[in-house]
């Protein structure tokens, strides 16, 4: 089933990226995700995107894909800073026969002002709380924080801290699935 998943998503990613805002991917020794972004609406108040996303970590055999939407904005008076909420629904399978099904609400921001020269800052953390959780699954929080360097203007460097923990209704404790530090790179299209 792990495969079959893997695949969909990434056929779904393929039929797309003719059209695609950006691809994320980021891997370490034990794990990879990837990432993909697409504009669905735009106003002169902001953007939404449709995200998805794709997320394997082999020392605890975790494998989770994720589709959401985030509502992103940018306030004016502070120059490459942008804001958003959004929300997205994890499905996935850990060690220990865990499935989970989780749908998080979330805050992201970036901040990469014209007068750093390329640098940036990324960050993100979503959580599912146990009325939105299913399956094995009591709760969910995924958080981020990346430096970003913008060596091209269609491709951004990144070495990120990444963190998912599952609280599972057999135990009483969350547990880290996914943690550690990942290089890679966003692409924009």
């Amino acid at each position: 089933m792990t495969i079959r998943t893997f695949l969909a998503v990434l056929l779904c990613l393929i039929t797309t990226l003719a059209n695609a805002d950006s691809v994320d991917i980021g891997f370490n020794n034990e794990s990879f995700h990837l990432g993909y972004e697409r504009p669905v609406a735009q106003d002169e108040f902001g953007v939404v995107f449709g995200t998805a996303g794709f997320l394997y970590n082999d020392d605890e055999k975790t494998k989770v894909g994720r589709i959401g939407a985030d509502f992103v904005g940018s306030p004016g008076q502070y120059p490459g800073t942008q804001l958003g909420m959004g929300v997205r629904l994890y499905a996935g399978s850990t060690a220990k026969n865990t499935d989970f099904i989780n749908l998080a609400l979330g805050l992201r921001a970036s901040y990469a002002p014209p007068q750093l020269g390329g640098f940036g800052v990324t960050a993100a953390a979503y959580h599912a709380p146990e009325v939105f959780s299913f399956s094995d699954a009591d709760n969910l929080t995924q958080t981020e924080i990346a430096l970003t360097y913008a060596m091209i203007p269609k491709v951004r460097l990144k070495l990120g801290y990444y963190s998912l923990r599952l609280k599972e209704d057999t135990r009483k404790n969350n547990r880290t699935i996914d943690e550690g530090l990942r290089i890679g790179f966003t692409g924009f299209f």
